[in-house]
């Protein structure tokens, strides 16, 4: 079977093809930051579970997700040890991944998700991997990420009762936003957001009444803004 762990920035696509599995990309080496930027692709657009199947079967599946505990090195091997990559200080550690792991479309435990946005800023990359960590620490799990550009009339859309405020901290250049999941997450989001990220330009969900809206109103604009 064809098993791949994906970093994908927009719509998998696959044709006549059965029994594929996908995993979300889950790899580092430290050279692989760099790689991305010179890319041009965004650590935070990874949809990797976001597949279309143009040749589907029915009462069959050609494909589906890898279970959550998959091992990578069992479906990615190590390079060779004769060839010239044996040098390269490969880590498959989720936690060192330099693109963040997400759940992606598997079933999440909780009904109650965050919405938590950081605006350009120097520090935009890092101030989301220590989000990252700060949450999974605390038992919360990374749903999905994404960085796009926005203009005055999407944080209109988007933020609603919030946008005035928001609206001269997307010019200076695009946002990073994270969907975390989990029991109690939108109060442990905005403790976080006190007291690691007092004075840094963010937004993050309110109540848990209104976090659901939050997340659907900025993934739908980014998923639009894509193209997916």
């Amino acid at each position: 079977g064809n098993q791949r762990a994906k970093m994908a920035d927009n719509v998998t696509q696959i044709e006549s093809s059965t029994g594929m599995k996908f995993g979300c990309y889950q790899y580092y080496y430290p050279e692989l930051a760099f790689h991305f930027k010179d890319a041009g692709l965004s650590i935070f657009n990874n949809n990797w579970s976001n597949i279309h199947d143009f040749t589907p079967v029915s009462g069959e599946t050609n494909w589906s997700l890898l279970p959550e505990d998959a091992v990578v090195l069992e479906y990615m091997p190590l390079p060779d040890p004769e060839s010239e990559f044996k040098s390269v200080r490969i880590s498959t550690e989720a936690s060192r991944s330099i693109v963040p792991m997400t759940k992606g479309g598997r079933r999440t435990e909780s009904e109650e998700s965050c919405l938590f946005v950081f605006f350009a800023g120097d520090y935009t990359t890092a101030n989301a991997r220590k989000l990252i960590d700060e949450a999974t620490t605390q038992g919360f799990v990374l749903i999905q990420t994404k960085e796009v550009s926005m203009r005055p009339e999407d944080v209109n859309r988007v933020f609603q009762n919030n946008a005035e405020s928001l609206t001269e901290w997307i010019t200076k250049g695009s946002v990073v936003a994270l969907e975390l999941n989990g029991d109690g997450v939108v109060e442990a989001c905005r403790s976080i957001a006190n007291e690691v990220f007092n004075g840094t330009k963010l937004f993050v969900s309110e109540s848990k009444n209104t976090s659901s809206r939050d997340v659907d109103n900025f993934f739908n604009f980014a998923d639009m803004q894509m193209g997916l």
